[in-house]
C-alpha cells in the first residue's frame, strides 16, 4: 500500500526461520503467502539504524510495516520488518523484506506501547487503518513512534516551526558562563559555544543582514511597474487562454525575481540571515532547473547558518541527499535543519516528502515551486499514512481550482493529522 517496490528473496525466509521467538515462529506459517502480506502491508514506522546494527555494509533505515492476514486460523496481525539500502549502483536506494513476525504471539508478559489500553484489541475488529494502527499500540511491544515534540520550560518551544533553543539540559554552566548545546561533531559528541558570544554574533549579523536586504529590497521595488506588468505578459504568453493554471509548466515564473517572491521568505520567521539563505537557494536551484522536471536539495541548519545543496541528481521529480547532508542531519540537534528542494509540477508535498520530515526530524521543509508558489510542511507528530494522503490530493486540487475554501478546509483536515501545511504565494 506505500507504492514501494520491496524485494522478497530468501533473506526473510532465513531470518525469520532462524529466529526461534514465538512471533517468528508463529510467523513461518504465513511465509507462503508473503507476496501478498508485502502487497497489503501498512507502513507505521521507520528509524535509522545504528551504525553499530547495520544489517549490511549499506543498510540506512528499518521500516515496519503491518498486515491483517488469515490462512484458516482467524485474522492476525503480522509485521514485517522492512530494510533500506543504498545500491551502490544506482542513485536510488532498494527495499527488501528483511524479517517477518505475527504479533499475536508474543511473549504472554508483553506488554503494547501504548500507556492506555487500546479500544481496539480483537484482531477482527480491524477495519481501517487507523483500528490498525490501535491494535498494533496494543499488542506489538516493539513498535515506539515518535511522539510530538513538547514545548519545555515555558520559554522557546516548538509549534511546528520554531525549534526549542532554550530547553532544559541545552545549557551547562562552568565557572560561571553560560554555553549553549549547537550540534554534535563528526563523532557525535555535543558541541557547546559561550551564549554571550552567540547573541553577539547574531545581533551583528542580523544588524548587517537588515541593512543589505533593506537595500536590496530596495532595488527590487524600484523596478517599474510597466517592467512587472511585462514580466508577467512574457510568462503567460505561451500559455492556453483556458488554462485554469500553470501546472504543466516547468519553465520558472519570472516573478521570482521580483521583490514580492523576496518577501515571501519573511514567513518563515527565521533570521534575515536564515531568511537570505532559503531565498538566495531557491532562486538558485529554480534557475538551474528551470524547463526540467529534475530537482535539487539543500539543507539549512538554523542555528549554526550550515548550508549544504545537493544539484547533481538526474532522475527526474525526485531528489535524495548527499551523503555529507545525511550526516549534516545526524550531528544536528533535532528539528534545527531546514529542507528545501523544487518542484518543476508546482505539486504539493509528496508521502515520502512527510515521511522523511517525520523520521529525520526536520525543523520543516521547503517546497519552491516552479510558479512562484512556496509550500511549506512540518509534522508535529504520529499520523495516519492514507488520511495524509488523500488530504494531500484535496489540497492539490483546490489549488489547481483556487478553490480557497476547500484549500482551508483540507488544511485544517491535515493539521488535526499532525502534518501543518502552509502555502505561500
Amino acid at each position: 500500500m506505500t507504492g514501494w517496490d520491496i524485494q522478497v528473496s530468501g533473506k526473510v525466509f532465513n531470518e525469520t526461520r532462524m529466529h526461534t521467538a514465538p512471533a517468528n515462529k508463529a510467523a513461518q506459517a504465513y511465509l507462503p503467502y508473503i507476496n501478498d502480506i508485502v502487497k497489503n502491508a501498512v507502513l507505521l514506522d521507520s528509524y535509522a539504524i545504528d551504525s553499530g546494527k547495520t544489517k549490511s555494509q549499506n543498510s540506512l533505515m528499518m521500516h515496519s510495516m503491518y498486515a491483517v492476514a488469515d490462512i484458516g486460523n482467524g485474522p492476525e496481525v503480522l509485521k514485517l520488518y522492512v530494510e533500506e539500502m543504498n545500491d551502490p549502483n544506482k542513485p536510488t536506494t532498494v527495499k527488501r523484506v528483511y524479517q517477518l513476525q505475527n504479533i499475536e504471539k508474543q511473549q504472554l508478559n508483553a506488554k503494547g506501547s501504548g500507556k492506555s489500553p487500546s479500544p481496539v484489541i480483537s484482531t477482527a475488529a480491524i477495519n481501517n487503518v487507523a483500528d490498525l494502527f490501535a491494535a498494533v499500540k496494543a499488542k506489538d511491544a516493539a513498535f515506539q513512534p515518535k511522539p510530538a515534540p513538547k514545548t519545555t520550560n515555558g520559554k522557546v518551544g516548538w509549534d511546528g516551526r520554531v525549534a526549542v533553543t532554550e530547553a532544559k539540559g541545552k545549557n551547562i554552566t562552568i565557572d560561571g558562563k553560560t554555553y549553549a548545546l549547537i550540534g554534535k561533531d563528526v563523532n557525535g559528541s555535543p558541541v557547546y559555544q559561550d551564549v554571550e558570544v552567540l547573541q553577539e554574533q547574531a545581533a551583528e549579523e542580523t544588524e548587517s543582514a537588515g541593512k543589505e536586504d533593506a537595500a536590496q529590497t530596495e532595488k527590487d521595488d524600484s523596478a517599474s511597474t510597466a517592467e512587472n506588468e511585462q514580466l508577467t505578459q512574457d510568462f503567460e504568453q505561451g500559455e492556453r487562454e483556458n488554462s485554469k493554471n500553470l501546472y504543466d509548466a516547468t519553465v520558472v515564473s519570472p516573478t521570482v525575481k521580483t521583490a514580492q517572491y523576496r518577501r515571501l521568505y519573511n514567513n518563515l520567521e527565521e533570521s534575515v540571515k536564515i531568511q537570505r539563505y532559503a531565498y538566495q537557494c531557491a532562486k538558485e536551484m529554480l534557475q538551474h532547473r528551470s524547463g526540467t522536471k529534475f530537482e535539487d536539495m539543500t539543507y539549512i541548519n538554523t542555528v549554526t547558518g550550515e548550508q549544504l545543496t545537493r544539484s547533481d541528481y538526474d532522475v527526474e521529480n525526485q531528489v535524495m541527499p548527499s551523503k555529507r547532508m545525511k550526516e549534516m542531519v545526524q550531528k544536528s540537534e533535532p528539528y534545527t535543519v531546514i529542507a528545501l528542494h523544487n518542484h518543476s509540477g508546482n505539486s504539493v508535498p509528496s508521502m515520502a516528502d512527510i515521511q522523511s520530515a517525520y523520521v529525520q526530524e526536520y525543523k520543516y521543509g521547503l517546497i519552491v515551486c516552479h510558479d512562484g508558489t512556496i509550500m511549506r510542511y512540518s509534522v508535529t507528530g504520529e499520523y495516519n499514512p492514507i488520511i495524509v494522503n488523500s488530504l494531500l490530493d484535496s489540497v492539490q486540487e483546490s489549488l489547481y481550482n483556487n478553490d480557497t475554501t476547500k484549500l482551508e478546509k483540507s488544511l485544517k483536515q491535515l493539521r488535526d493529522e499532525n502534518v501543518i501545511l502552509e502555502v505561500f504565494k
